[in-house]
């Protein structure tokens, strides 16, 4: 797939996830908008830097190659999850 063809979708993905700082942010005022939206921002600069060095095509490979190889990247994605919700779920209020 081209990835020129992509930009446009990647513009309005930034912009609907940047004009969206979520409940922290409304809670607790600008500031928390603020760093809301440059900790996403620099999430999805780090994504794009990521998927142009070839990570994403590594990721993709490893999704796609043998049984062995899918079992480990599942299970490492599992306990990551695990570990959020566990984190979450700590979490004082």
């Amino acid at each position: 797939m081209d990835l020129v063809a992509l930009i446009p979708a990647f513009v309005v993905a930034v912009l609907l996830i940047s004009a969206s700082p979520g409940r922290r942010a409304a809670l607790h005022g600008i500031r928390a908008a603020v760093s809301t939206v440059l900790g996403l921002e620099a999430g999805l600069y780090v994504w794009a830097l990521c998927a142009g060095a070839g990570l994403a095509a590594l990721v993709d490979r490893l999704a796609r190659s043998e049984v062995g190889e899918r079992a480990r990247l599942e299970a490492v994605s599992g306990t990551v999850l695990i570990g959020l919700g566990l984190r979450l779920a700590t979490a004082t209020r």
